[in-house]
């Protein structure tokens, strides 16, 4: 599953994050997420990776294909929110 920009603003949303307490927890910069969002790069892999990843790891579920989707299960979580 590759990681979109709406992806990524969704499960900020969810979890109630700015684009720099995401940069804190993925260890990408804050400038990369903002022009990732913005639609103004397309980061590599790994950086890709690394979002979600981060994600992931506090609960966040993507899912991809026909219909794309965010959902949080706190149940999932290997790092509490």
């Amino acid at each position: 599953m590759k990681l979109q920009a709406r992806h990524c603003r969704a499960a900020r949303g969810m979890l109630g994050w700015t684009q720099r307490q995401l940069a804190e927890a993925s260890g990408i910069s804050a400038q990369t997420i903002k022009f990732f969002e913005n639609g103004r790069n397309d980061p590599r892999d790994e950086t890709l990776d690394r979002l979600r990843e981060a994600f992931e790891r506090r609960g966040i579920i993507f899912g991809n294909g026909d219909r794309p989707s965010v959902t949080f299960d706190a149940t999932k979580a290997v790092i509490p929110v």
